[in-house]
C-alpha cells in the first residue's frame, strides 16, 4: 500500500483532542478531507476519520478527528505524517482489508521465509495460509503474532507459539 503524503499532525489544539495538521506546499490549498487519511503507527496504516475541519491559514488546518477525544489520544498522533492512501485500498471501504495482505512474503522468529497464499475470515478466528518450503500452513492472524508489517514492501514478519507450525502436519 503507498500513498502521498498530505502533510504533518503539529499539535493538539485543546483538551477536546483536536489537532492541527500542516499541509504540505505540494498539495492543493484545500485538501479533500471526505475519505480517510492516514497514519502510519508501527508500520501499519491507521485511518483517521475527519468529521470537521477548520481552515486557520492556507496551510494550516485544525481537524476534529473521530475517535481522537482527548489530550492523550491526541498526543500519539503528534509529529505524524498524514497520507492519502492511493493504492492497495478497497475504494468503496476505503480502508486496507485483511485480503490485501495476499502475496506478502512471510519471515518466521527462526528465519523460514514463504509467502501468504490466502485469508480465511473468522469473526472469532482470523487466519491466513502461508507456504513455507512446500507445505501450506495455517497460522492466527492476530496482532500478539505479528512482529512487523511493511506494507511498502509487502512483507510481514511473525513470532508464532511453539509447535504451531507442527500442529498443522
Amino acid at each position: 500500500m503507498s500513498g502521498v503524503i498530505v502533510g504533518r499532525i503539529l499539535s493538539m489544539q485543546d483538551r477536546g483532542g483536536r489537532v492541527s495538521i500542516n499541509i504540505n506546499d505540494n498539495f492543493p490549498q484545500e485538501p479533500d478531507f471526505e475519505g480517510p487519511l492516514f497514519v502510519y503507527i508501527d508500520k501499519l496504516a491507521v485511518p483517521l476519520f475527519i468529521e470537521q475541519t477548520v481552515r486557520r491559514t492556507s496551510r494550516q488546518h485544525t481537524v476534529f478527528i473521530a475517535d481522537i477525544d482527548t489530550p492523550r489520544r491526541a498526543a500519539i498522533l503528534h509529529g505524524l505524517d498524514v497520507y492519502i492512501l492511493t493504492e492497495g485500498v478497497d475504494k468503496e471501504s476505503d480502508e486496507f482489508l485483511p485480503e490485501d495482505i495476499i502475496g506478502f512474503s512471510v519471515t518466521l522468529e527462526g528465519g523460514k521465509e514463504g509467502e501468504v497464499i490466502d485469508y480465511y475470515d473468522g469473526d472469532m478466528n482470523p487466519l491466513l495460509e502461508i507456504r513455507i518450503e512446500g507445505r501450506d500452513i495455517l497460522i492466527p492472524f492476530a496482532d500478539e503474532y505479528i512482529t512487523g508489517l511493511d506494507i511498502d514492501a509487502r512483507t510481514i514478519r511473525f513470532n508464532l507459539p511453539d509447535g504451531l507450525i507442527d500442529i498443522n502436519d
